[in-house]
C-alpha cells in the first residue's frame, strides 16, 4: 500500500468516544474540585474515599482472577 503513513498511529486519533470520556473526566475533576471538597461534609467525604478505596482493589483482584482463567 501506498499510504500505509495514513495508517501509523490510528490508535491515537481522537475517536469520539475518547474525546467524550476525556470531556466526562474533565467535568468530573471540575465538579470534585469546586464542589465537593468544599462543600461536602467530612463523613461523606471519608466514606467515598474509602468507597473508592475499595472499589478499586476489587477492580484489582477481579482483573488478575481474570488473566489467570
Amino acid at each position: 500500500y501506498h499510504d500505509y503513513g495514513y495508517f501509523l498511529g490510528w490508535e491515537e486519533d481522537e475517536a469520539p468516544m475518547t474525546l467524550a470520556l476525556e470531556k466526562l473526566q474533565e467535568a468530573y475533576d471540575i465538579w470534585i474540585q469546586q464542589y465537593w471538597n468544599r462543600y461536602a461534609p467530612q463523613p461523606l467525604k471519608t466514606a467515598a474515599r474509602n468507597v473508592r478505596y475499595n472499589l478499586a482493589g476489587l477492580r484489582k483482584k477481579g482483573q488478575r482472577a481474570w488473566k489467570k482463567t
